[in-house]
């Protein structure tokens, strides 16, 4: 939904650099895919969100 929004209001997702992947994949759960695009997963507490920004 968020996606879709963003595209309605002409937006554009960034392109994950390699830096920024190596410092998602090492703060958040192994089962979390950091590729692009980054899914954080449904059942996404809170906290992971945190954990992704502040990765950056």
């Amino acid at each position: 939904m968020a996606l879709d929004e963003l595209l309605s209001r002409n937006g554009k997702l960034v392109i994950l650099g390699e830096e920024s992947l190596a410092q998602l994949g090492s703060a958040l759960p192994e089962f979390i895919r950091t590729d692009n695009q980054l899914d954080l997963r449904d059942d996404a507490i809170p906290q992971r969100y945190l954990v992704a920004i502040k990765a950056f």
